[in-house]
């Protein structure tokens, strides 16, 4: 009896340890060392613009190639933001203007004939001559009323234009536009400008010029910024009133210093435009830049890059995937 109990009692031990012994191993099983870990292609700068590292045969493999951008310059500008003007308050406006003027006519005549009768041996009353004599008052009132909305509403530029009705025309047929661009609050110039270059939000690489006509009557009471009036003669950019635009307003001064970046260097994250430019033999560094001034096939660059940098003109989508690939933990 107290033999068998022994081995029931070895048993159980066995039963216990043996399993444990086997799961120890696992347990204990060698890590492999922080030198044996894959380096990854990808480190994070603390302000969120990352840069890439590649080795140079893998930069032959994915097609990168970084070149210096050409040194280019372009006209001093202010940049502002701005709307096509609907024409058609203008139009109602000036319809009111020929309407009063066409009344004014007929009883400036009808005082012109009461006043003769009046004269020719009283043929017309005093009362018929009173009469002509007021409403001719009333309708010159209602006519100069008429002009001195629209020299309030749209500006001198405007009112005073001789040609006002064949430009309404062109407007009206969405021919050519009105816009209205204000400056920001803390700028102003110091002389009138000649033309600015207008660019729609809804396709930033089309552009096209407008002629300066004159200041806005109005402040604008969000932007509190000066308001000024361009017309764009040809409408090319089929732009329709209320659309917003970005002009940038030539003006006088020390031309404006930047870079040519071809459209294969550029490339877009987090709604913003990007270049990868070579900071070392295997280090490609991201830099945001704007996109304001369109240049054939790419773009010109005022700030973010110069001509000693070294961009990446091609394999620049290449580098960004690598980099988001790293940030959401995909392997390599």
């Amino acid at each position: 009896m107290k033999e068998a109990l022994g081995a029931l009692l070895v048993g159980l031990v066995l039963g216990v340890s043996v399993p444990w012994l086997f799961s120890g191993r696992t347990a204990f099983k060698a890590q492999p060392s922080e030198k044996d870990q894959p380096r990854k292609p990808v480190e994070r700068r603390t302000n969120g613009q990352g840069f890439v590292k590649l080795d140079h045969p893998r930069q032959v493999s994915a097609g990168i190639v970084s070149a210096n951008p050409q040194p280019r310059q372009i006209a001093a500008e202010v940049k502002a933001y701005g709307r096509v003007l609907d024409p058609m308050p203008l139009t109602t406006l000036l319809l009111e203007i020929d309407s009063a003027q066409a009344t004014l006519d007929a009883s400036a005549k009808e005082y012109a004939r009461a006043t003769t009768l009046f004269a020719d041996n009283q043929n017309a009353s005093a009362r018929a001559l009173e009469s002509a004599t007021a409403a001719m008052k009333r309708d010159r009132a209602l006519r100069d009323a008429a002009r001195a909305r629209l020299l309030a509403g749209w500006g001198k530029s405007l009112a005073e234009r001789d040609d006002l009705p064949a430009l309404l025309k062109g407007l009206t047929t969405l021919d050519s536009a009105l816009v209205r661009l204000d400056l920001p609050p803390d700028q102003s110039l110091s002389s009138a400008p000649i033309r600015a270059r207008l660019v729609p939000l809804s396709d930033e690489k089309r552009s096209a010029q407008a002629d300066f006509l004159g200041p806005a009557p109005s402040t604008d009471g969000q932007t509190q910024g000066t308001g000024l009036l361009f017309l764009l003669r040809k409408n090319a950019l089929e732009i329709t009133p209320g659309a917003a635009v970005t002009g940038f307003i030539k003006v006088r001064g020390d031309p404006l210093q930047g870079v040519e970046v071809p459209g294969s260097a550029v490339v877009r994250h987090e709604r913003r435009a990007w270049v990868y430019v070579q900071t070392g033999k295997a280090r490609f560094t991201r830099r945001p830049i704007l996109l304001e001034h369109a240049s054939g096939d790419g773009w010109f660059v005022s700030e973010g890059v110069g001509p000693s940098d070294r961009i990446v003109i091609s394999g620049a989508q290449v580098l960004l995937s690598e980099e988001l690939k790293s940030q959401i933990g995909f392997p390599e």
